[in-house]
């Protein structure tokens, strides 16, 4: 998608404030010569201190996920029997990636539960289900060997 410059001609102050017209970078000069003769102001976005630049509109930047994989939330015992595992959004609620990371909740870390209480609880990209598995497998070998901490980014 190709982003567009735009300016805005604004009028009033804060409750007063309106945005009386748009103009893109071909039609500045125009915006310019109307917010002169009608009092307004030709805005853009500006930084504190820097110059005043145009809106960009028409941008979504995302940071691409993992070619051909998917986002996979997976629950696993300490025994490493599956308890949860699905597939969701690459996307969250904000458009944003999701990240890939974990976290095991223990009966040391976590109030009310039994003594033995320990799972670990991954969200991870994968190529299907049966590799979310392998890999939670993986990090569940590794922490119960002492060379991983109890939560992280995978």
């Amino acid at each position: 998608m190709d982003e567009t410059r735009i300016w805005l001609l604004t009028h009033g102050e804060y409750s007063s404030y309106s945005v009386s017209a748009v103009f893109d970078d071909a039609h500045k000069k125009e915006g310019e010569r109307l917010a002169h003769l009608t009092g307004g102001y030709l805005e853009g976005a500006s930084v504190e201190g820097d110059d005043e630049q145009p809106y960009i509109l028409n941008k979504f930047d995302v940071e691409e996920p993992p070619a051909g994989k998917g986002h996979f939330i997976l629950t696993m015992s300490r025994n490493g029997d599956v308890t949860q595992v699905f597939e969701q959004s690459v996307l969250d609620e904000e458009g944003k990636r999701r990240q890939a990371h974990y976290q095991l909740d223990t009966a040391k870390n976590t109030k009310y539960v039994r003594k033995s209480y320990w799972r670990l609880h991954a969200w991870l990209y994968a190529e299907d289900e049966a590799s979310a598995v392998k890999i939670v497998g993986e990090l569940r070998t590794q922490i119960l060997a002492g060379n991983k901490p109890e939560a992280g980014d995978l």
